[in-house]
C-alpha cells in the first residue's frame, strides 16, 4: 500500500496533467473538424486510405514522367 505522501504526489501529477489532457483534446477535436472539412474524411482510418490513394497516384505520375523522359531522350538522343 501506497503511504501518504506517494498518494499526494500522485494526485499532485494527476492535477498537473489535467489542463495538458483537457488541451490535447481539444486540439484533437478541432483537428478531425478539419480533416472532416477539408478532406471529407469522417475518421482517421479514411484519411489514411486516402493518403494511400493519392499516395499511388503520385507514384503512377513519377513512373509516367519518367516513361515519358525516356521516350524523349531516345527519341531525340540526349
Amino acid at each position: 500500500m501506497k503511504t501518504e505522501e506517494e498518494l499526494l504526489d500522485l494526485k499532485k501529477t494527476i492535477d498537473e496533467a489535467k489542463p495538458t489532457v483537457s488541451e490535447l483534446t481539444g486540439q484533437q477535436k478541432t483537428l478531425m473538424a478539419q480533416l472532416k472539412e477539408e478532406w471529407k474524411c469522417p475518421s482517421t482510418e479514411a484519411s489514411n486510405k486516402k493518403i494511400t490513394a493519392f499516395l499511388t497516384q503520385l507514384k503512377d505520375i513519377d513512373q509516367q514522367i519518367s516513361d515519358k523522359s525516356t521516350e524523349l531522350e531516345t527519341k531525340y538522343e540526349l
